[in-house]
């Protein structure tokens, strides 16, 4: 069964064409293992909308930006706005899964000679920041959290970002993976 819809809402159920109970009994034995196992992976909730706002312009005026830091030693750093973990997690998320979905989505695009996230990555370890809203009266203030959770993960991206070098750079150093100043073109 397949779904054209990327939003994981119980409001959407009916859009997945779940069987009635009756239907359900009498199919019985491992056809009904294979129709709810085929159901749960149709609503996945790693493609939540939460994922795709959060570079959104307004989602980031109100809750911040997010951020990623590639690290030589220490693998990468990933700041996402408390209002996207809380989406994530209404969405059945785990921080970690929020993470590593935002990486694997967005990290191909940040260019680096550092860390090549358009390749596979074993024991990448990845840190979570939480960036938080305060408000000081006049102005509104984006703090990330001094907590950081880590975990190390096998990581595989979603897609390549072609990473272009600039005339300037040690374009010997650069194999196509990206560098300083590097142009993001996405899908190539």
């Amino acid at each position: 069964m397949t779904s054209t819809t990327n939003v994981c809402k119980l409001s959407d159920i009916a859009k997945f064409n779940i069987p009635d109970i009756s239907t359900v009994l009498a199919i019985g034995g491992w056809r009904l293992s294979a129709l709810l196992f085929g159901t749960l992976i149709s609503i996945s909730p790693v493609r939540a909308d939460w994922l795709d706002d959060v570079w959104n312009s307004e989602h980031m005026s109100r809750h911040g930006p997010p951020a990623v830091t590639i690290h030589a030693i220490s693998g990468v750093t990933i700041v996402l706005p408390e209002a996207s973990i809380t989406e994530a997690k209404a969405a059945g998320v785990s921080p970690k899964q929020a993470a590593v979905a935002f990486l694997r989505k967005y990290g191909p695009e940040m260019c680096s000679t550092i860390i090549d996230l358009n390749e596979n990555k074993p024991a990448l370890t990845i840190k979570l920041v939480v960036q938080y809203v305060h408000s000081n009266g006049q102005n509104i203030l984006f703090e990330p959290s001094s907590h950081k959770e880590v975990w190390t993960i096998d990581y595989v991206p979603t897609h390549r970002a072609r990473c272009v070098a600039a005339p300037d750079d040690d374009v010997a150093s650069n194999r196509g993976s990206g560098s300083p100043g590097a142009i993001r073109q996405n899908g190539i």
